[in-house]
């Protein structure tokens, strides 16, 4: 008998999977992976309530397996801030079945509009800048993901932090594709509140690669340590080929952040 492709609703209370459906078929749930698309992403999957969906064997995929096929819409950010949707063939293989091709990213949940999709970065300095820091993890990529949380402890949105480390200096740096003029920067602090391991930083400023040295910009503003908004200092400009984000730990937590931008 055949099996309908059914699209599935998590309960209301799952805030992670609102406005997003999952989709399955007879006693599997399917997933998207990065090796079926062009552009490798998955995240920013935007599947319209009635686009139609297909299914097919391939023998020549995961030793054999019934994909689900359609059209869909990706979303990426815009330089002037706006967000554009373009179109790109779907494929979903079984849940099962994935990460067996190497590392990249996996959606079980697909959004059905733009107000829930993660649309893909937009091209800004700092997105195309390698990164690197004091601590190295895989959560440190989050800083340039320009997804911004709702507020300094929101766990549906990816952070980088410290902890355990405390009472002393960490960094993280941008080495730009090529040199370029900066003159303001922002970041959004993670603090899980009081009695946790991570709270606001004690302190922090930004410094600038020139030559061998790392120089602390001439900040025209205070350096401020706010929790739920962003918080931006503006700089005399510099002309640099890497920026040093450069962050106290308190004596007795840690610390993270969400975002950290420079313009």
């Amino acid at each position: 008998l055949p099996m309908d492709i059914r699209r599935i609703r998590s309960h209301p209370e799952v805030a992670a999977n609102e406005g997003k459906v999952a989709l399955q078929r007879g006693p599997l749930v399917y997933c998207a992976e990065w090796p079926e698309f062009d552009d490798s992403s998955v995240l920013d999957i935007i599947m319209a309530e009635d686009a139609p969906l297909t299914h097919e064997f391939r023998d020549d995929m995961l030793e054999g397996v019934t994909v689900l096929e359609g059209r869909v819409n990706g979303s990426r950010r815009l330089l002037d801030g706006g967000v554009e949707t373009y179109e790109k063939d779907f494929t979903a293989i079984p849940y099962y079945a994935w990460a067996h091709r190497g590392p990249g990213e996996m959606m079980v949940w697909f959004a059905t509009s733009q107000e829930h999709a993660q649309s893909q970065p937009a091209p800004t300095l700092a997105y195309r800048s390698t990164i690197d820091g004091s601590y190295k993890t895989k959560s440190l990529q989050a800083v340039k993901n320009q997804m911004l949380p709702r507020n300094s402890n929101d766990n549906l949105v990816s952070r980088y932090h410290w902890w355990p480390r405390n009472n002393q200096s960490e960094y993280i740096i941008y080495e730009f594709e090529q040199p370029a003029t900066i003159s303001s920067s922002h970041v959004y602090w993670f603090d899980e509140g009081p009695g946790a391991g991570v709270r606001l930083p004690a302190g922090w400023r930004i410094l600038y690669k020139s030559g061998e040295e790392w120089l602390p910009v001439n900040n025209t503003v205070p350096y401020e340590i706010t929790k739920d908004e962003l918080n931006k200092v503006d700089f005399e400009p510099v002309f640099t080929s890497a920026v040093k984000l450069e962050v106290q730990l308190p004596e007795d937590s840690s610390a993270g952040l969400y975002e950290w931008g420079v313009e």
